[in-house]
């Protein structure tokens, strides 16, 4: 009489290869919707504020100070007067971002390139009147929401 002694060594290493590889996948998903979704973030709003200070230059530039996080910026929408206008941008997020203004066909006017986290860029131009997209163009993060509007008036 034979005993059945269930799957052969072989057929166990595929099982928990397979079981593996469907946490590994798991847990990436996880991680992937954390940063996403829930990661906590600080905001610090200064636009406007003459007592926040800025890094930008001592010029007659318009500051506005942005927070970048992941994936959104702060404040999401905002207005200035047209002339010349400063930026400065602080990545609180855990994976790099830059901060780019997009004229109406989308083509790049002004922006910083991808900062680090923890860093900080800082950029002055020149806009006329009009409603500008801003965006992060690093791959995704537009897609995740990672945009704001800038009005700039007479």
């Amino acid at each position: 009489m034979s005993r059945c002694q269930g799957p052969s060594a072989s057929g166990r290493q595929r099982k928990d290869a397979q079981e593996s590889m469907f946490f590994s996948r798991l847990v990436s998903s996880l991680l992937g919707a954390l940063v996403l979704y829930a990661w906590p973030t600080v905001l610090a709003i200064h636009a406007d504020d003459p007592e926040a200070g800025t890094a930008v230059s001592a010029s007659t530039a318009q500051a506005t100070d942005v927070v970048a996080s992941d994936f959104k910026f702060e404040p999401r929408t905002f207005t200035m007067s047209a002339g010349s206008a400063g930026f400065s941008i602080r990545n609180d997020g855990v994976v790099e971002h830059d901060f780019v203004i997009l004229d109406a066909q989308r083509q790049r006017l002004a922006g910083t390139e991808p900062l680090a986290p923890g860093t900080s860029g800082v950029f002055e131009t020149t806009l006329p009147p009009g409603t500008y997209a801003i965006t992060c163009t690093l791959p995704g993060h537009r897609e995740v929401g990672m945009t704001a509007e800038l009005t700039v008036t007479p």
